[in-house]
């Protein structure tokens, strides 16, 4: 089973994704590093990483996202939890009739600020969130990998 991780730049999908599977790697500290679909796969699932979009701006990679997302059925949207207020709506809107949930990402910066919290819970959406800095170094354990799993595939 094939679940595309999509969401804006710098939100965190390849930190998530390589934690998700299980495998390592370093992540690039800088903006755009993720510039076609990569698989990573784990048992019987497939993670598919995409780049991140940009608001407003037609790029390559933005349209390499786009149209990988379109052509799978689950997507885990991954959205940055200091700007999910702002992204979600938009983000909601390109994956509407997918199957999937949300994760909020770098959760630290954020606990003090509920809107993204509140705002997918009145939308009844499932979502789950977490650190991605320290997702690679354990922070997803094989019991959360196995719930995120779940979630997604029913």
């Amino acid at each position: 089973m094939k679940i595309m991780l999509f969401g804006m730049e710098s939100s965190g999908k390849t930190e998530l994704v390589r934690s998700l599977s299980g495998r390592a790697g370093e992540s690039a500290r800088f903006r755009g590093t993720t510039l076609a679909c990569e698989a990573y796969k784990k048992g019987e699932l497939t993670y598919i990483d995409s780049p991140g979009i940009f608001r407003d701006v037609d790029s390559q990679t933005y349209r390499i996202a786009i149209a990988r997302m379109q052509s799978e059925e689950r997507v885990l949207l991954v959205v940055h939890a200091l700007y999910a207020h702002e992204q979600l709506p938009e983000l909601l809107s390109l994956v509407a009739g997918k199957k999937g949930i949300v994760v909020l990402t770098h959760w630290d910066q954020v606990r003090a600020h509920p809107q993204a919290a509140h705002l997918l819970h009145t939308e009844g959406i499932s979502w789950g969130a977490c650190d991605c800095r320290r997702c690679t170094r354990g922070f997803v354990g094989e019991s959360r990998r196995d719930r995120v799993a779940h979630r997604l595939i029913r």
